[in-house]
């Protein structure tokens, strides 16, 4: 097994996300996440480097930003990535992730 790419920072949102899938799926998520996290990843702001990345079959999307050697998770969300614009994804995955936060979340970042 090839070293870790990135040690993987979950904010409390992204945890709190994964908390309410099954163990099965959460395994996924983080397994698929941290095996790698620029695998198959759209560039959401390519400044402030935050990237989306399909994970679990594409049926979950994580939102995270780079920072060094550290992949810093900002969200979770059942989402599937469809070959849209960053824009268009960027309104996409903060639609779901106020839905599934019950409105906790408005922005991504």
């Amino acid at each position: 097994m090839a070293d870790e790419l990135y040690e993987v920072d979950w904010s409390p949102e992204a945890k709190e996300l994964l908390g309410m899938r099954d163990r099965f799926t959460r395994l996924a998520i983080v397994n698929d996440f941290k095996e790698n996290p620029e695998k198959d990843a759209v560039v959401l702001d390519p400044d402030q480097k935050w990237y989306a990345t399909p994970v679990a079959n594409n049926r979950y999307t994580v939102v995270w930003r780079q920072e060094e050697r550290v992949a810093h998770v900002r969200v979770v969300v059942a989402s599937q990535l469809k070959g849209e614009s960053a824009a268009d994804l960027k309104e996409k995955l903060e639609k779901v992730a106020a839905f599934e936060t019950k409105g906790g979340l408005k922005s991504l970042f």
